[in-house]
């Protein structure tokens, strides 16, 4: 069960959010390995995934790679990369492309995305010819700045042989241009470009007479260039999906997302009834979205009580995903002093929506432990949460507990939790004993920081001071240790 439990968790989590994020930590060795798997998938949503790689000059060639292996499909997603979205993937494909012999359509728009972005593709200095180191030399040193010239344009032409003799279609004034400006030449590190793969993308090139992507790939692309906080460059990526496709429903989503969170309701109210609301189906996530406008906009204008529209808020955000606004309120609905009419099952789907498994685990026991709930979290999900961090001491289900209380403002069940598990002295104005000091010393450096600002907060002010004298003496005997491993234990 668990198995099943993780291996449908694992499919709702393949998105282009989750892809970005592990592609932004992996090292190069891991990211080539990942950009290789996404082109293998070859969907529209992998390909924008390695496009969006262009945009970093450390990954371009990475992504230039993964998408030729792509074949015939791969090098159209890289012509279309000049005209991206995205100005950063603009130039880099344009500064690669430059190097290859295009159609005159492709190497056109390549020049245009150069010139607009002021690039020259090589660096030009005035010629650079021999001093005269002394008066006796100055016969030798005038023949040699006389032959320099042609001397240069011997090595410009036997570079340009060789490279051509290798596939790489480079002009000869790029050679000659460089032998002017550094001797000597190393074509392998002057040339940003793989020269082997060079003829591979030109002999594909000249097959393609048109670039066409779907919608599909526009909304992922918009989706990614979100995600990078490039929202003008989102918001027309996703404008093209919407334009080849009126009814992608995940599309016009999106673009209402991004006008909200601009502060634009009425323009994402507009893009949710266009063409007189026919995309609003009874129960969709679409008509759900209106619903949520709709009510943000009767937040500002109500003056009585609230409760009743904040909790149906939080209801539409845990249904559109939007789950860190969503915990924000349920947290407000929890400390407003009333009664609260929300449970801890709605705090878990939050918690577990973006990825905080401590505080979800402990929302569901939470939850479970409520003998008036008839809606129990299954057994399987709370021992997948627990298994998680199995070896993790203080137990995650007791720091999650902590932190949730923590989070709900009851500062007080916080402390009582604290004295019962021995992290704390059991009574106010007792001094720690050793084995609350052991406790603390071997929880993380999170966890301390936390307790102390609690103890900070409550005015228990002498337990403050032992707490940090514990939390200080720990960060000071770990800064030994690491310098002692670091540089006396290596001489040893």
């Amino acid at each position: 069960m668990r198995a099943f439990s993780l291996l449908t968790e694992a499919r709702k989590n393949v998105n282009p959010q989750n892809i970005l994020e592990s592609l932004v930590s992996a090292q190069p060795a891991e990211l080539q390995l990942r950009a290789q798997g996404l082109a293998r998938r070859g969907d529209p949503t992998a390909a924008s995934v390695v496009v969006n790689l262009l945009g970093r000059k450390d990954t371009v060639h990475i992504a230039v790679e993964a998408l030729l292996s792509m074949g015939h499909s791969g090098v159209e997603y890289l012509l279309a990369a000049l005209d991206d979205p995205a100005p950063s993937v603009q130039l880099n494909t344009a500064k690669f492309l430059s190097f290859c012999h295009l159609p005159r359509k492709f190497s056109r728009r390549v020049r245009q995305v150069l010139r607009k972005n002021k690039v020259r593709t090589h660096s030009v200095k005035a010629l650079n010819f021999y001093t005269h180191s002394s008066s006796s030399d100055e016969a030798g040193a005038a023949v040699g700045a006389l032959f320099q010239p042609v001397v240069l344009c011997v090595f410009s032409i036997l570079y340009w042989v060789v490279a051509r003799s290798l596939g790489a279609h480079v002009p000869f004034i790029y050679w000659l241009r460089y032998a002017f400006w550094k001797i000597p030449i190393n074509p392998m590190t002057i040339l940003p470009v793989n020269i082997l793969i060079v003829p591979q993308i030109e002999k594909l090139a000249w097959m393609i007479k048109e670039v066409e992507r779907d919608a599909t790939y526009w909304l992922a692309r918009g989706q990614l260039l979100k995600l990078s906080n490039d929202i003008d460059a989102a918001r027309r990526a996703i404008n093209k999906s919407l334009e080849l496709d009126r009814g992608l429903m995940q599309a016009r989503f999106e673009f209402a997302r991004i006008e909200r969170e601009g502060g634009n309701l009425a323009g994402a109210q507009a893009i949710l009834e266009a063409e007189d609301g026919r995309y609003l189906e009874e129960g969709s996530d679409i008509a759900a979205f209106a619903r949520l406008l709709e009510i943000e906009k009767n937040l500002k204008l109500a003056t009585g009580k609230k409760r009743g529209l904040r909790k149906e808020r939080a209801g539409i955000l845990m249904r559109i995903g939007l789950w860190e606004e969503a915990i924000t309120e349920i947290k407000e609905l929890f400390v407003s002093g009333e009664e609260p009419d929300v449970d801890y099952r709605m705090l878990y789907n939050c918690y577990k929506g973006i990825g905080e498994t401590r505080l979800a685990l402990a929302a569901a026991e939470t939850h479970n432990a409520d003998p008036d709930n008839r809606l129990p979290i299954s057994i399987v999900e709370i021992d997948n949460l627990r298994w998680r961090h199995r070896d993790e001491k203080p137990e995650a289900h007791l720091t999650g507990r902590f932190d949730l209380l923590l989070e709900l403002s009851k500062d007080e069940e916080a402390l009582a939790l604290a004295r019962k598990e021995g992290w704390l002295s059991n009574e106010e104005g007792k001094e720690l004993s050793a084995e609350n000091s052991d406790q603390l010393m071997g929880m993380a450096g999170s966890l301390q920081k936390k307790i102390l600002k609690l103890l900070e907060r409550l005015d228990l002010t002498e337990e403050a001071d032992t707490v940090r004298k514990l939390i200080k003496t720990y960060d000071l005997s770990t800064e030994y240790s690491d310098f002692y491993a670091k540089y006396v234990g290596s001489k040893e």
